[in-house]
Parts: structure tokens; C-alpha cells; sequence
């Protein structure tokens, strides 16, 4: 890590930036937290158009986590939320560093993105060089958030968006929801548990996106997933091994449905993806099998 610096923030107090915000700290550096909303000292508010220019102008970079809760039903207040929170925040936060550029302000943009840029069923391994879909409502928002960025590509600064996989932690993100069911013995494979998932755990993901930051040459789409996709079968009984329990009790496609597309396009996904620029460049995953990075997030 370079010497300290000012790093801004969004989401910071969300499930992954609380992680990133802490190891930066860790590493000497100042984090400047931009809040989603108008405040007396900094934030940004995407429903008046309105961003605190002065709270990132001394920043060298900023990392943009925001975003509003996908697990859950896809009403269409949901969907509203879900594409206003990532897709109009990214343009309003390039915009801004477009704007400053010219007399400075930050020169990297860290944005998150998701797998589902690939669509939400292929076949073999994915890695950033794969072709990416706009099938399914996932897949819309990932490129909708990756497009927004364009006036900070266009006025030179270092845009990198990260496609994330599950983000597995004990105390958020997906792993919270299924950790009754599974210490109570009721975890199995959903809907036969052929499809493929991609992974991260969250120590790995804050040291991956904190790294990407002295990475100079390192930009555009850049997949935040382990190196090791499984099947969901293989997920579930590494979890409840994890746990000392059984994972013996399948959950049919059928009982999904009242769960509409957010079933169909996470817990029904099937994609293999591997974080080939990530190795490349020499980052090393901490948890890169799904059996011992269930057990580190249970001992941690």
C-alpha cells in the first residue's frame, strides 16, 4: 500500500464497505465517507443531482459501494430502487470526478458491479474477456452501472468495475440468511444443485478492491470472485460440514416461485467465472476453496 492518502468512500457503513473501510484505516490511509444523502459534511443525493465536489476533490481515488438491497422480491418500486441506487449514483459520482479532472481531483474510480454482467446461465468458464449479456434483470443493471461510468473513462481516470460474485460473511450478505436453516439441519441443494456459483469471501473482496488501488494498469471489468466456483450442491453440503450438520434436504424449483426473477436469476444462476485478471497481476485469494473459506467466515 502506497503512503496515506484520502480515500473516498460510499456505502461505508454497508456489509462490504464497513470491511474495506476498516482494512484502509489499517493501512494508514484516510477515508473520506461519502454518505447517500445531502449532508453538512459531504454526500451526494441522485434524486436532486446534487454531490459535494469539495468532500472528494483532495481524494485520490474513490471506491463506490452504495447501493440499495437486492435479496428480495423484484416489485417495481424494488427495481426502481435497486437501478436508481447503482446506475444513477455511478453517473452522478463520474460526472463529478469528469468535472474535476482537469485541475486534479481523483484519478481512480473503484465502481462494483456483479458476475450477472454475464447473463445468468452459460456454460464453461467465464473471465473477463467472455462476452457479456443483457438477459435478465441483473444483467441490465450491471451494464447500466458500467456505462454510467463512462464520462470518468472518458476524461482519464482509471475506472475499475468490479463483478462480484455471493460476498460470503457471517455477519451479512447471503450467508446470514441461510445459516439457521443449515445449523438446524434443514440446508440442502436447491433445485438439484447443478448450477454453478461464483464466490468471495468478504476479507478477500475488501483486500481485492483496497489492492486494485496501486494497480495502475489495471482497469476496466475485473471479476471479484474466488478461484474456485462449485456447484450449489457442493456449496451446501460444504456449509453444513462447516457446521457439523447434515445437508440432506433438496428445496425444489417450485417452492422458488413465489420469489419470481430474484430466484431465477440468484439462486437459479449457473456461472462459472474466475477472476483471470486478478491472478494475473499476482493478487493471492486468502480463501480460494469453498470449504475452508465457510469455515474461516464461521470462525471469524
Amino acid at each position: 500500500m502506497a503512503a496515506s492518502r484520502r480515500i473516498a468512500v460510499t456505502g461505508a457503513s454497508g456489509f462490504v464497505g464497513r470491511a474495506v473501510c476498516a482494512l484502509l484505516e489499517e493501512s494508514g490511509q484516510e477515508v473520506v465517507r461519502i454518505r447517500s444523502r445531502s449532508t453538512d459534511d459531504g454526500g451526494f443525493d441522485v434524486r436532486t443531482d446534487w454531490i459535494d465536489r469539495k468532500a472528494i476533490r483532495t481524494c485520490s481515488a474513490v471506491i463506490h459501494l452504495a447501493g440499495a438491497p437486492i435479496a428480495r422480491r423484484w416489485g417495481r418500486q424494488a427495481r426502481h430502487d435497486i437501478l436508481e441506487s447503482r446506475v444513477d449514483s455511478t453517473g452522478l459520482i463520474a460526472r463529478a470526478l469528469a468535472e474535476l479532472r482537469p485541475s486534479g481531483g481523483p484519478s481512480t474510480f473503484l465502481c462494483m458491479s456483479g458476475v450477472n454482467r454475464y447473463g445468468t446461465v452459460r456454460s464453461g468458464t467465464l473471465t473477463e474477456s467472455s462476452a457479456v449479456l443483457e438477459e435478465g434483470f441483473l444483467a441490465q443493471v450491471t451494464a447500466g452501472w458500467e456505462e454510467a461510468a463512462a464520462p470518468a473513462v472518458e476524461a482519464g481516470v482509471r475506472t475499475v468495475y468490479l463483478r462480484t460474485g455471493m460476498v460470503l460473511g457471517k455477519e451479512g450478505g447471503p450467508l446470514r440468511l441461510m445459516l439457521p436453516a443449515f445449523r438446524f439441519g434443514l440446508g440442502g441443494p436447491i433445485a438439484g444443485g447443478a448450477q454453478m456459483v461464483s464466490w468471495i469471501t468478504l476479507p478477500d473482496l475488501a483486500r481485492l478492491i483496497v489492492w486494485a488501488l496501486d494497480q495502475p494498469g489495471l482497469a476496466g471489468p475485473v471479476n471479484a470472485v474466488a478461484p474456485g466456483p462449485v456447484t450449489q450442491r457442493a456449496f451446501a453440503v460444504a456449509l453444513a460440514s462447516a457446521l457439523g450438520r447434515p445437508a440432506f434436504l433438496p428445496l425444489p424449483r417450485w417452492a422458488l416461485a413465489p420469489l419470481g426473477s430474484f430466484a431465477r436469476e440468484t439462486l437459479l444462476s449457473d456461472l462459472a467465472v474466475m477472476p483471470a485478471k486478478a491472478l494475473s497481476l499476482g493478487f493471492t485469494f486468502n480463501s480460494p476453496s469453498i470449504a475452508g473459506a465457510l469455515r474461516d467466515c464461521l470462525r471469524g
